[in-house]
């Protein structure tokens, strides 16, 4: 790996935690921090940004996860749920395409060299392709049971996260603090939004 390669990490939050419910289950809690480290091997991590919707109240786990990483300097991307009538539920919104927006326009700025995208959804690949297409390099990271095949082949590179130690025992942590890209601010509601 090149140390002078310039690479923002993109994490589509609800995909990786569906992906890591049975570990959940069982106890174990994926390590954010370890994830970040296992990903940028020895690279200039710009940044490292976690989307999401923000969390009904009853989802305690969701909002301490939020916190913890808030707090250990990771950026978070927080849209508002959207109410689905049709199914009578709250849904996300907005966090795929802000994913894809934030990683095009980086590549497009010259901001980065390398954009990782952490997420298996399908709605990433026209972000990889377009990122391709810029002269940049676009690398995914996911765990299988969540991975389009359409994504997987379209990457520079993959990163399995299954071959990753990045599970720990316990409640789920981001020990260390990863770069901001740009800052946030705090709307009325308590959800973070990117600027």
């Amino acid at each position: 790996m090149n140390r002078n390669e310039r690479i923002a990490i993109l994490i589509d939050l609800s995909n990786l935690e569906k992906s890591v419910e049975g570990f959940n289950e069982a106890g174990w809690s994926l390590d954010y921090s370890d994830l970040v480290r296992n990903l940028a091997l020895e690279r200039d991590v710009v940044g490292v940004t976690v989307y999401d919707s923000c969390p009904v109240a009853e989802n305690t786990r969701r909002m301490s996860l939020h916190e913890s990483l808030r707090a250990n300097g990771f950026e978070m991307r927080v849209k508002e749920p959207f109410f689905n009538r049709e199914r009578s539920e709250m849904i996300q919104k907005e966090v795929d395409t802000s994913i894809v927006a934030d990683g095009v326009m980086m590549a497009c700025k010259d901001i980065v060299d390398t954009v990782v995208i952490v997420s298996g959804d399908r709605d990433m690949r026209p972000a990889v392709e377009t990122i391709r297409k810029v002269g940049k390099s676009a690398e995914v990271a996911s765990y299988p049971i969540v991975l389009s095949d359409e994504l997987r082949d379209s990457c520079d590179r993959f990163h399995d996260l299954e071959d990753m130690y990045i599970l720990c025992p316990g409640p789920m942590t981001a020990s260390e603090s990863a770069p901001n890209i740009a800052s946030a601010s705090v709307n009325p509601k308590g959800c973070v939004h990117g600027q």
